[in-house]
């Protein structure tokens, strides 16, 4: 929605924003979760998590076609500031990939003790 109707400035804020957020939130929680254990947690999280990740991948290619025709537009003011942004972009969407796999690994097993309790 917010992604066709804005311009790739305000999808990229809204990206690196819930990136941010999520990143904060995984490590505390991963930090947790080894103490505690919640499985309730697990499978909120998880949920939270992949829904986000499609979302964000959704975007990340967007914004990409989006500049390139920027590129030609905005070349000064534009440029400057989505450069800053797409850098720090993938950089945290690498690391939510990485994060979620470990993740995943964690929900299943999780799951089944739970099952089996």
């Amino acid at each position: 929605m917010i992604i066709t109707h804005t311009r790739t400035t305000t999808i990229i804020t809204i990206t690196t924003t819930t990136i941010t957020n999520h990143r904060h939130r995984n490590h505390h929680d991963r930090r947790r979760r080894r103490h505690h254990h919640h499985r309730q947690h697990h499978h909120q999280h998880h949920h939270h998590q992949h829904h986000q990740q499609q979302q964000q991948q959704h975007q990340q290619q967007q914004q990409q076609q989006q500049q390139h025709r920027r590129h030609r537009h905005h070349h000064h003011q534009h440029h400057h500031h989505q450069h800053h942004q797409q850098q720090q972009q993938q950089q945290q969407q690498q690391q939510q990939q990485q994060q979620q796999h470990r993740r995943r690994r964690h929900v299943v097993t999780s799951s089944s003790s739970s099952s089996s309790s």
